[in-house]
């Protein structure tokens, strides 16, 4: 708990500096991280040879689509009565699957501001539960659980947490999982938003 917190802290401070140095949008930084954090990890399968046997490694990654697939949009419908959201809103926020940067935007234009934030909000909350709470998950649960709880972030930003606490032979169904869960986000966004 206590790298996490330090990681946090240097990660608040390196924004800082880079914001008051080069004035450049944090998205830059941001792409820059993220892209090194994919060839650590690609350095990371290619060192350990266990990793690449892909053995039940699909399976793996279709129970993780499918649950965080089924789980999110039957989450949606209780939800919707629960916050007395359109029902339409809230299959738009859950078929975000953790990619708040795509959600939020387009869910500001095809229905509205409050609908953008919603979207947002729900999708950023998803991506650090997932990241705080993948210790007990990947303990109780197991590792599947976290892949899916991490959505479409399973891929980049929740990765370093499902190899951490789920084992590394997770790498190559948790960027299945995330990828085939990013594609599905930009089809399921747009077409729930036109109900």
């Amino acid at each position: 708990m206590l790298n996490f917190f330090l990681a946090l802290v240097a990660g608040i401070v390196i924004g800082k500096l880079w914001h008051n140095l080069f004035l450049y949008n944090l998205n830059i930084l941001e792409n820059i991280l993220i892209d090194i954090l994919l060839v650590i990890v690609g350095c990371s399968i290619i060192l350990n040879e266990s990793v690449l046997y892909f053995k039940n490694h699909s399976k793996i990654a279709l129970k993780s689509i499918f649950s965080a697939l089924i789980g999110s949009l039957v989450a949606s419908y209780p939800s919707s009565l629960i916050l007395n959201v359109p029902l339409k809103v809230c299959l738009s926020t859950a078929s975000g699957f953790g990619w708040y940067s795509f959600t939020g935007p387009f869910l500001s234009k095809a229905i509205g501001l409050e609908a953008g934030v919603l979207g947002l909000l729900t999708n950023l909350m998803r991506e650090l539960i997932t990241m705080l709470t993948s210790p007990i998950v990947g303990k109780k649960l197991g590792p599947i659980s976290i892949i899916s709880g991490g959505g479409a972030t399973a891929c980049d930003t929740t990765l370093p947490f499902i190899i951490r606490y789920g084992g590394e032979e997770y790498t190559i169904p948790a960027i299945v999982s995330g990828l085939t869960l990013t594609f599905a986000t930009t089809i399921l966004v747009p077409l729930f938003a036109q109900l």
